[in-house]
């Protein structure tokens, strides 16, 4: 019975990989984005996993970067350790996240991904009231779900 309840969520798991980067073609044109300049960060609130919790620093929108960026609202989740610009996947915040930039070689494995869209749905209305200046980075930071690691 063990081996059938990790065997389906092996398979839960890989399907969720699957359609996360399959949808990376099904985006239009417009919503599609690229990180063209480390500066761009500068704009984002950095979240160190001793906040969230999560294995990998991420970047949330405080302050309506993008609307002066004319792009989806997005996190950026650190695919690495260096500071070169392909290190950051832009990640839509919505209820189904997506991939926003299809050049990017992601090293995050699937199970990594399925952790992160979890964090984003999760967090989806915090994430965006933070985005509209609507809460404080403590307030975010306070109220902010870490516990949402695997859903099944």
């Amino acid at each position: 019975m063990e081996t059938t309840k990790i065997i389906s969520k092996i398979v839960h798991h890989n399907t969720v990989f699957e359609s996360f980067i399959r949808m990376k073609q099904d985006i239009p044109y417009e919503d599609m984005y690229t990180l063209t300049n480390t500066d761009e960060l500068t704009e984002y609130m950095w979240l160190k996993p001793s906040i969230t919790t999560l294995d990998y620093d991420i970047f949330v929108d405080d302050g309506e970067a993008y609307v002066r960026g004319n792009h989806p609202l997005l996190i950026f989740v650190r695919n690495g350790k260096n500071k070169s610009i392909n290190e950051f996947i832009p990640i839509s915040v919505s209820n189904n996240p997506q991939i926003l930039d299809n050049n990017i070689v992601t090293t995050l494995s699937p199970e990594e991904l399925y952790i992160i869209r979890n964090f984003i749905i999760t967090n989806k209305e915090l994430l965006e009231t933070l985005s509209h200046g609507k809460l404080l980075p403590d307030e975010f930071v306070d109220k902010l779900i870490t516990s949402n690691v695997v859903i099944y």
